[in-house]
């Protein structure tokens, strides 16, 4: 935390962030000291909890990759593109992979159960599962995967 004082007719920050050692810096006015503290521990705080470094890619990006890197390793390759290309054809493809939501997932599968068997749908909502594993325990994404709420 900031512990901010005026010593010698200067304001001087004192940050203390766990994990980290002390920060001093002096300034003329208090303002500037004030920002000071409040820039550095948001900026510890962001590496302490390894914020900086999330940057999630789209979903159709993920598509993208799972289809070059884990499809050509299945058997039923083919297939699977085609149902990866169906679910490209979506909206929600162009959201973070981190804010996909079971609520999401839920009004795709009413979506697409008006069109096509619940075969199809089962078999597309297997392919997002199994990206969202791959995602975690894979490329390193902190996802969830989420089941849609009935």
């Amino acid at each position: 935390m900031a512990h901010i004082r005026k010593r010698r007719g200067a304001w001087q920050s004192i940050v203390r962030v766990n994990e980290y050692p002390p920060e001093i810096k002096t300034f003329k006015t208090m303002i500037d000291a004030v920002r000071f503290s409040r820039d550095l521990e948001n900026k510890l705080l962001r590496l302490q909890h390894d914020i900086d470094k999330k940057k999630f890619p789209l979903l159709e990006e993920a598509l993208l990759r799972y289809q070059q890197e884990i499809v050509p390793l299945k058997r039923s390759a083919e297939m699977k593109k085609k149902l990866i290309k169906y679910i490209s054809a979506e909206g929600f493809v162009n959201c973070k992979l981190n804010l996909i939501d079971p609520n999401l997932i839920a009004q795709y599968r009413e979506r697409s159960l008006r069109s096509v068997k619940s075969s199809f749908v089962n078999r597309r909502l297997a392919i997002l599962s199994r990206l969202f594993t791959i995602a975690k325990k894979e490329w390193g994404y902190d996802v969830v995967n989420l089941q849609p709420l009935n």
